[in-house]
């Protein structure tokens, strides 16, 4: 087997395979042997069928996939034992030679091949400079945090009975005109927390005060919630799609699926255990020191992941503009594997603002990793899945200390699915791309901010990125 590389430029390699049948005869006839001794062949005994016949029904075919079969290992071995950085898969050039798998002769396979290009961080970088945060949480933080915590903890949390500043979780369920549910689509159900204080109707108010979970009893909107479409439309969580008095009269069937009180759990060893269960504090002002810690540690953590994102960002936006990449191999690849039919009358004057910038992004973070002798490892995407998991654990207000084997666990079932593993292994390509530009890029101003100012800075970079990519698409 016979492997020629030529270069076309630097963005694109082209490698010619020729197979000649004294490479592929052997696994030829070893398919064909299968075929005779496993192969149904109807009016012939399994085993007893004639290999004439057998050449003659499957002979085209069993050739072309022995031949296949064999130019895309010895291509993978190439590529591999060559150390070739390509972008995508590599594809069939647009001229072949003719093959006729009739015959046992050379066959010919050309490859196209694009390269990634060479990062140069020092001169996509030069002469900018960026924003580190060193952030230390105020006692007034500490105190808000603490808050949290005794809010999630507080011991009577999830009551029995509904009490008049309580929050109520109701299923609803729209009933037709005969008091049967209707299909489950969107504007049919839904799911609202509601205080019973904000109950619209008085009656209905009085009925509630004092039921347990799992309380069914029959409403319509009006008597829930009121008229306010702007309070309606929150608490449903989406817009209702009809003029609101329209709805306001449909009945539903309506179950009160949680019970939840606010109240301040007692700052006593108890209330610190169930916070931190591997910590023994003495006092207060121990537990409050080590939540400043713990918090203080994440957030800079996430400081230095957003010093790294801002040189990835400036890459991506500014830098990439000048970044060269094979663009006629990509657009042959997309029509390959990823445009429909339909769309590749516009694939080229779309590929720009399509597809450009995600392969340039692509490079520039594979670029950066192969520079550093880095890769992404399985540990850093479950990594990436447990500190999506800390923070939507934040986000509902679960503030105890998750041992670390049960948090580890939760985020492996996180990635289990395809879709899910590449969407966390991306996240994790990127913050492990951005520590590593966070200690290798000198040009940083150091701002001294409480963890309130850094949110805030970091709300403001996340809806400047959504406008950008509002733009983008």
């Amino acid at each position: 087997m016979n492997t020629q590389a030529e270069s076309i430029n630097d963005l694109h390699q082209r490698i010619t395979l020729t197979l000649t049948p004294e490479d592929y005869t052997q696994k030829y006839n070893k398919a064909l042997n299968e075929m005779v001794k496993f192969g149904n062949f109807p009016g012939f005994r399994k085993g007893a069928v004639p290999m004439t016949f057998v050449k003659k029904i499957h002979g085209k075919a069993a050739l072309a996939d022995t031949i296949a079969d064999m130019a895309n290992q010895q291509l993978t071995e190439y590529l591999k034992s060559n150390q070739i950085d390509y972008m995508v898969s590599p594809i069939l050039a647009e001229q072949q030679p003719k093959h006729d798998y009739t015959k046992t002769e050379d066959f010919v396979y050309i490859f196209d091949i694009a390269l990634n290009p060479t990062i140069n961080l020092d001169k996509l970088l030069k002469n900018q400079t960026f924003v580190k945060y060193n952030v230390t949480l105020n006692d007034e933080e500490i105190d808000r945090w603490i808050e949290k915590m005794r809010i999630f903890h507080y011991e009577n949390r999830f009551p029995d009975q509904v009490e008049l500043n309580d929050e109520m979780g109701i299923d609803m369920r729209k009933l037709d005109e005969n008091g049967n549910e209707t299909d489950r689509k969107q504007e049919n159900y839904g799911f609202i927390t509601l205080k019973l204080s904000e109950i619209n109707d008085p009656t209905l108010q009085s009925e509630l005060e004092g039921v347990q979970k799992d309380y069914v009893f029959t409403s319509n909107i009006e008597r829930l919630m009121g008229t306010n479409q702007e309070f309606i439309n929150t608490k449903l969580g989406y817009e209702i799609d009809k003029p609101i008095d329209e709805n306001l009269q449909n009945s539903y069937k309506c179950t009160v699926y949680s019970i939840k009180r606010e109240g301040l759990a007692e700052m006593n060893p108890a209330f610190f255990k169930k916070v931190y269960p591997e910590q023994d504090f003495e006092d207060e002002t121990q537990f409050r020191t080590h939540v400043a810690q713990v918090n203080n540690k994440i957030l800079n953590e996430n400081a230095a992941i957003a010093a790294g994102n801002q040189v990835i960002e400036y890459l991506l936006t500014n830098a990439s503009q000048t970044l060269a990449i094979a663009q006629d191999v990509l657009i042959r690849w997309i029509k390959q594997n990823l445009a429909k039919p339909e769309y590749e009358a516009t694939l080229t004057q779309d590929y720009q603002k399509q597809y450009a910038p995600d392969f340039k992004m692509q490079a520039i973070l594979n670029g950066i990793l192969k520079q550093n002798n880095a890769e992404v490892q399985y540990i850093d995407v479950v990594q990436s899945a447990k500190m999506e998991l800390k923070r939507m654990m934040a986000q509902y207000g679960y503030t105890m200390e998750m041992p670390d084997a049960t948090l580890e666990k939760r985020a492996v079932e996180m990635i289990k699915k395809e879709e899910d593993f590449q969407r966390y292994f991306q996240h994790a390509k990127v913050t492990k791309v951005g520590l590593i530009l966070e200690k290798i890029h000198t040009n940083y101003t150091i701002e001294n901010v409480n963890a309130t100012e850094f949110e805030n800075q970091m709300e403001k970079q996340n809806l400047a990125e959504k406008d950008e990519l509002v733009e983008i698409q």
